[in-house]
């Protein structure tokens, strides 16, 4: 085996070690479907559908972010829908209410 062919083959079996040790995320699975909506006044992203989880990231008023599902959760300003969302100026993903989005895009439910 000649050193190129050597070199092939430590290259290949380090790109396959990585794609079985790289987790997926709720964000890498989701990106595939979805559409682009806008958020007016700024928001937070959470890490589940209600006002009461954790905040996973603040978009900022303005920003058009990537919506790729909807599901129903806890009430937040007059509804209890709400998106999965990726914002791609801060590479960050999470739950946001229906009432922080305008225009909404027709997503599937997550």
């Amino acid at each position: 085996m000649n050193i190129i062919t050597r070199r092939l083959a430590a290259l290949s079996l380090v790109a396959a070690t990585a794609l079985l040790v790289t987790p997926a995320t709720q964000a890498d699975a989701k990106v595939d479907a979805g559409g682009w909506g806008r958020v007016p006044y700024g928001g937070n992203q959470r890490s589940c559908a209600d006002v009461s989880c954790g905040v996973t990231g603040t978009v900022s008023g303005g920003t058009t972010i990537w919506l790729t599902c909807w599901k129903d959760g806890g009430w937040a300003n007059g509804t209890n829908r709400w998106f999965w969302t990726v914002n791609y100026d801060t590479l960050k993903a999470g739950y946001m209410s229906a009432s922080l989005i305008y225009p909404q895009p027709v997503v599937d439910h997550c």
